[in-house]
């Protein structure tokens, strides 16, 4: 028995042969891409019997949005859920300019000036960290996806700062 999968989808999508067998073809997909969106159908053909048993549509939806609380000096970790084609971009408040912080399209990552010296790009688990967090970056911090405007997740940063007293 052979179960063939499109290059897009190798080392993340599987059928387990075992269930398959037993006629579980359930269809498992990992590290899920807007790119994904669509009609799935299911068909199957053996020596003894063919068929077509289900179809399914899959909807693709970003992450809900993150509210987080760092200390000043601090680190910030935003969770990019996805290694490539990614683009982060850092807004201040209501009516201020998004600012590129990292943009990793089919090459080698980039920087945006803001993070450049404080930004970390940890591929293997699709998070972006930001070190040395000062009152400045609160904001929102919004992933993308560049290809298709599609908001992938968003932060919100919120920067609790020192309080120091002098007598």
């Amino acid at each position: 028995n052979t179960i063939a999968y499109r290059p897009g989808f190798k080392n993340r999508a599987s059928i387990s042969p075992e269930q398959a067998l037993h006629g579980n073809l359930t269809l498992t997909i990992r590290q899920t891409r807007f790119s994904d969106e669509g009609d799935y159908q299911c068909f199957y053909n053996s020596p003894e019997v063919r068929g077509n048993p289900d179809s399914a549509r899959l909807t693709v939806t970003g992450h809900p949005p993150q509210t987080l609380t760092v200390k000043a000096g601090g680190l910030l970790s935003i969770p990019l859920y996805t290694a490539d084609p990614v683009r982060v971009t850092f807004s201040a408040g209501l009516g201020s300019d998004e600012v590129l912080m990292l943009d990793a399209n089919k090459g080698p990552a980039r920087y945006g000036e803001r993070c450049a010296q404080r930004c970390e790009l940890l591929a293997q688990n699709y998070t972006l960290l930001l070190r040395s967090v000062t009152l400045e970056d609160a904001g929102v911090y919004k992933v993308t996806n560049p290809e298709t405007n599609r908001t992938i997740g968003s932060v919100s940063l919120e920067v609790s700062g020192t309080v120091l007293l002098f007598r």
